[in-house]
């Protein structure tokens, strides 16, 4: 008889409180997922078929979480290969303390690379626009609004949950001009602007995933020949051969409350083709849509290795 596999408290809050938030980009869940590990240490047992079957079921859960973000996949797969490693349970234990710091370690290290490239890129721009909330895109602005007190940072409003108002709190303590702008605003900021800078959940050969809007809003920047600059961390980058979950509808309640019987379409994100951006920004440098195939091909976008962990563990 196999064994059922019922998830402890702690992993199964977490998960829940993860796939529930739809404010948050990719890298805050990313980060808020590493509290998974040392819970994850405290379930290892004695018994390794029984490891092996958590393991199996975290990393088969961990791809439902959030449908459209890269860095849940690579935890995935980490897991995953830590389950077919089949290392003793003290083992996996002590790597699953260790793992938290490291990958907090690596993704840090990544981001100051990012918004230091990013900053030379954007040093001659008096006004950026964004769309919807990035972590790496917030780090980035903080620092860029502070260079100058003549910088403009506009942003568009990130419907259905607006996003975008909360990003703009976040910057309320720059005395620079912040503009607010309605989605559907997006022809005139564009035209308004020196350049696009967003962030991205996904970023594979042929399409970024981001939030919905980003299409038109590249569509645009072609059009009135505005630069468009996507910040990525390593952990949104995700090849053509990993096809993701698809994405739920979302409530309908949020773009139509009160209203009967119409059929609402509520998703949070699209993919754009690479082919719209000009520069992916990224710790090895800044890419063109043309170097995202070398890139794939030589396993540059293929983190948390089994030797990562057993380096960890030395």
């Amino acid at each position: 008889m196999g064994i059922k596999i019922t998830l402890p408290d702690k992993i199964e809050t977490l998960f829940q409180e993860i796939a529930r938030d739809n404010l948050s980009g990719a890298a805050q869940l990313f980060y808020k997922s590493l509290d998974l590990f040392p819970a994850l240490a405290d379930a290892i047992g004695k018994s390794s078929r029984q490891n092996r079957k958590l393991l199996f079921e975290v990393s088969n859960r961990l791809l439902k979480l959030q449908p459209t973000m890269a860095p849940f996949v690579h935890l995935s797969r980490y897991v995953s290969r830590m389950a077919e490693a089949n290392f003793r349970p003290e083992v996996l234990e002590t790597a699953f303390r260790a793992f938290p710091h490291a990958a907090r370690r690596t993704l840090q290290k990544q981001r100051r690379k990012i918004m230091q490239i990013a900053l030379q890129n954007c040093a001659s721009f008096q006004r950026i626009l964004t769309h919807s909330k990035s972590s790496m895109v917030e780090m980035f602005l903080n620092q860029w609004l502070a260079d100058s007190p003549a910088r403009e940072i506009w942003m568009t409003e990130g419907r259905p949950v607006c996003e975008g108002r909360l990003f703009l709190q976040l910057l309320e303590k720059f005395k620079n001009r912040k503009v607010l702008l309605v989605d559907d605003a997006r022809a005139m900021a564009v035209q308004s602007v020196d350049a696009i800078v967003i962030g991205a959940d996904r970023v594979s050969e042929k399409y970024i995933t981001n939030k919905i809007g980003t299409y038109s809003l590249a569509l645009l920047a072609r059009e009135f020949d505005k630069p468009v600059f996507v910040l990525a961390e390593k952990i949104k980058f995700l090849p053509e051969s990993f096809p993701l979950e698809s994405e739920p509808q979302h409530a309908p309640d949020e773009v139509a409350q009160g209203l009967e019987n119409i059929q609402v379409y509520n998703y949070y994100f699209e993919h754009v083709p690479c082919e719209l951006m000009d520069h992916f920004v990224t710790p090895e440098g800044s890419l063109s849509p043309a170097d995202l195939v070398p890139f794939f091909e030589q396993g540059e976008w293929d983190i948390f290795k089994l030797e990562d962990a057993e380096e960890n563990l030395a």
